[in-house]
């Protein structure tokens, strides 16, 4: 096994949350001397931005996890890190073969998600090595699953060159994935509750693409939408957000779930003034400024904090501030580092007595196909890694033959 060899598993190769945390954690593992390897259930386009950092990246089908087919190779690794629920098949076929962690980047909206999805929600207890990205998450793992194995390692993002200049007409945006979790008809129906001579000087901007399921969504926003309200189409490249970003004066994360908000990171990161909700991970961007922490799916607490910064446009900056300075404090390299090093370095595995739950005796030459029957079942069980099942097999000297994974 090479001394410092680890895999990052995702689910897809889409500019979203997970690829985009995904990438920022190879910094991380660039600099503390990693070799690094990416393998993701589907292709996407943002496999060009691990390609532009050399990273051997590589689409598996899930037939073959199923079936074991990479079990010598699992092995060869230091340690693994299994992004999102979607994956957690995999962090549980893993665990037993190498130091396994599950980044799970869901918050309140797990359950739900499980739900849709069709993920046995019973499985995340049965993870031995959770990390999440906020307190607001571990804490509801912990309340909801009863499992106390979770580490946080928060988001983080680089900095860049900031311009601070208060536009005439003032500009608030909300950026990300266009769907309901999101907020954005939070932040539509909010400007309608603003007088009309405050809604002339004010534009709000929604950033970000809808999927396919999100589409009717997306048409009740522009339907609902004020004349002052611009759809803008998701920006990939890094340098012309930001750059987008600079000319925005306010961001909003009306999200009525979020585990950790990279644009709020992005926000702050930017000086500018920053709205959350109480079910947004990244509430300790604003521990010096509660009052922008609005209750969650509350339009009118919303419309209230704009109406405050279009009449009072010196509290912008003074607000942009402070999310600044907590962003050098929480959401820089230096904090993430200090924690996956320290996750690492503990080992987080729960220790258990080993179980034995039962014996089976086999007959290889069984002619009625009963063995392999048998050893499918076998196969398909998710059992955690101290407990083990005792086979008794006629007729067969190499255990290797058995195709047990």
């Amino acid at each position: 096994m090479m001394e410092k060899k680890v895999l990052l598993v995702l689910y897809e190769l889409t500019y979203t949350g997970s690829p985009k945390n995904l990438l920022n954690f190879v910094q991380i593992l660039k600099q503390n001397n990693y070799e690094i390897e990416v393998w993701s259930y589907n292709d996407g386009p943002f496999k060009e931005e691990l390609i532009k950092k050399d990273i051997d990246t590589r689409i598996i089908e899930e037939i073959d996890v199923e079936r074991g087919l990479y079990r010598k190779q699992i092995r060869s690794y230091s340690f693994i890190f299994v992004y999102t629920i979607f994956c957690i098949d995999f962090a549980l076929k893993c665990q037993s073969l190498c130091q396994t962690y599950l980044y799970i980047m869901e918050g309140h909206n797990l359950t739900e998600l499980c739900k849709t999805c069709s993920i046995d929600e019973k499985k995340i207890s049965k993870v031995e090595n959770i990390v999440c990205v906020s307190q607001y998450a571990r804490d509801y793992l912990k309340t909801r699953y009863g499992i106390q194995n979770v580490r946080i390692i928060h988001n983080y993002i680089d900095p860049v060159p900031t311009k601070i200049n208060i536009h005439k007409k003032l500009r608030f945006i909300v950026s990300g994935t266009i769907e309901p979790r999101k907020g954005q008809d939070i932040a539509v129906n909010a400007i309608k509750l603003l007088p009309l001579d405050i809604r002339k000087k004010i534009e709000l901007y929604i950033v970000g693409n809808a999927p396919n399921w999100s589409s009717e969504f997306l048409k009740q926003l522009q339907n609902n939408s004020d004349t002052n309200t611009y759809y803008i189409q998701e920006i990939k490249d890094y340098d012309l957000l930001y750059k987008f970003y600079n000319k925005m004066d306010v961001f909003l994360v009306p999200s009525r779930d979020e585990s950790c908000s990279i644009v709020a990171l992005e926000g702050a990161m930017l000086k500018k003034a920053l709205v959350v909700t109480e079910h947004t991970g990244a509430k300790y961007l604003l521990s010096d400024n509660k009052k922008n922490i609005i209750t969650t799916n509350d339009e009118e607490a919303l419309a209230k904090v704009m109406l405050d910064y279009a009449r009072h446009r010196w509290k912008i900056k003074k607000d942009g501030i402070k999310a600044y300075q907590n962003y050098k404090k929480m959401g820089q390299i230096e904090t993430a580092e200090k924690e996956f090093l320290n996750t690492i370095k503990e080992g987080i595995t729960m220790k258990k007595e080993k179980k034995y739950l039962c014996a089976i005796l086999l007959d290889y030459t069984d002619c009625n196909n009963n063995f392999k029957k048998t050893i499918q079942s076998i196969n398909n069980q998710v059992l955690d890694e101290n407990d083990y099942i005792m086979l008794f097999v006629k007729d067969e000297q190499n255990v290797l033959d058995l195709g047990i994974i």
